[in-house]
């Protein structure tokens, strides 16, 4: 269960990554992708929490934190193109 967990933190972030490029554009959404990668990140940097193995913890979390910092600068920057 352990490992599984800590597949999934690193799928999640796969998961966000997808969501960027398949969202991108200057058509976007910008709302709703930064919603999905802040919930993509949260669930990723939880499933590597409940992982307890030292790598996954700091892969997932690693990775995790990237997205939520995209997702961040998604959300700060939406205001400067209108």
């Amino acid at each position: 269960m352990k490992t599984i967990s800590g597949y999934l933190s690193v799928v999640s972030f796969l998961a966000g990554c997808l969501c960027v490029l398949i969202h991108r554009g200057p058509n976007a959404f910008n709302n709703q992708m930064d919603t999905v990668l802040t919930i993509l990140a949260v669930l990723g940097v939880t499933f590597a929490g409940c992982s307890g193995i030292a790598y996954f913890i700091i892969l997932g979390v690693s990775f995790n934190l990237i997205l939520a910092g995209f997702a961040l600068l998604l959300h700060i920057g939406e205001g400067f193109g209108a």
